[in-house]
């Protein structure tokens, strides 16, 4: 444990200019860098999809991640129903805007990085294709529409 803990320490120490200058406590960096952490298929989209997080919680939208309704219901699918949407817990951010009340998981320093220098970008969503083992890409859209098209596209395997 201490091992860890110390691993952790190192890679704060090592963006503590970066922490300081942030907005968002330490607290807040890892609860949202762990949720990047389980959005993120490739490394190159942990950016992109902190930038979508960032864009969202600026304009005071839900947060809407898979991720947090895997650790309200203790889970972890590749799909979630309605029942598991409307889950009441302080991790679902489909049912609670903002971020939930901690980390759901340790992140790696990739997410951390990435959450500490996002991607600017104009996305308000995305989605990996889970459906598509071969290629793991990850769609971002500006609009619902956008979105929309891309799951009817891309997730056809449900």
């Amino acid at each position: 444990a201490y091992r860890f803990l110390d691993q952790m320490d190192a890679i704060l120490t090592k963006y503590k200019d970066k922490i300081d200058s942030n907005e968002m406590t330490v607290h807040e960096i890892l609860t949202l860098a762990s949720i990047v952490e389980h959005e993120a298929i490739l490394d190159e989209d942990r950016p992109v999809i902190a930038g979508v997080f960032y864009n969202r919680l600026k304009d005071g939208w839900k947060l809407e991640s898979c991720a947090t309704v895997g650790y309200a219901i203790g889970e972890w699918k590749l799909t979630y129903n309605a029942t598991d949407l409307a889950t009441n817990s302080k991790y679902n951010t489909y049912y609670y805007a903002g971020l939930p009340i901690g980390p759901g998981n340790m992140p790696s320093e990739k997410s951390i990085e990435a959450t500490l220098n996002p991607t600017a970008n104009e996305y308000y969503f995305f989605m990996a294709n889970v459906c598509d083992v071969e290629n793991q890409k990850t769609y971002f859209a500006k609009t619902y529409l956008e979105h929309d098209a891309n799951v009817k596209k891309y997730l056809t395997c449900f």
